[in-house]
């Protein structure tokens, strides 16, 4: 059986939007695996990646590839931190510390000038990374309970859409919209 292999308990995974042959994969070990997976490979049964990240030690709860910069990601780790690291060079580049709580989805704006995240501590967070270890620009509580939630830009990044379960009921989903505050 064709397939590939990590060696702890995968949280996340993406292909990597300039190289479709590249999947990125989040483990509960604090790193991150590169797999380059080509179909002139033929069969495989692949036991190493082509190269790891190692990210410290905290788990990998998400992570989203920036939109413009090939070699950025987005990383929430189980420390209530985000970080964003250069997948290249397999270096650090910012740490973003806005929540209270496990951190559970990032979004960057298509433009790639902002990020938002949602945590278990019931709070939308928009960052502006370039703006250094002062990049929260607008926080706002808009969760009922911490479980499951979803972030994503829409409209031209007018607004950011959140989805979360209700309070009442597990299979319920809701959605909202919320403005994007302007830029500095």
């Amino acid at each position: 059986m064709d397939g590939i292999f990590n060696k702890a308990v995968v949280t996340d995974l993406h292909w990597n939007p300039f190289d479709d042959e590249e999947l990125a994969v989040g483990l509960d070990i604090g790193s991150i695996n590169f797999w380059r997976l080509t179909t002139s490979d033929g069969p495989r049964n692949e036991m190493e990646p082509e190269k790891v990240m190692n990210l410290g030690g905290e788990k990998v709860i998400c992570f989203q590839w920036h939109p413009l910069a090939s070699d950025l990601m987005a990383i929430a780790l189980s420390d209530s931190s985000i970080e964003i690291w250069e997948c290249k060079t397999m270096t650090k580049r910012a740490r973003i510390v806005s929540h209270s709580a496990h951190v559970l989805a990032l979004a960057w704006s298509s433009g790639g000038h902002r990020l938002v995240s949602i945590g278990k501590d019931l709070m939308l967070n928009v960052h502006q990374p370039q703006l250094g270890s002062d990049c929260l620009i607008a926080q706002k509580k808009v969760l009922d309970r911490g479980h499951a939630a979803r972030v994503l830009y829409a409209c031209d990044d007018r607004l950011i859409v959140v989805i979360s379960m209700t309070r009442s009921s597990g299979r319920q989903v809701c959605g909202k919209l919320f403005k994007v505050p302007h830029s500095n």
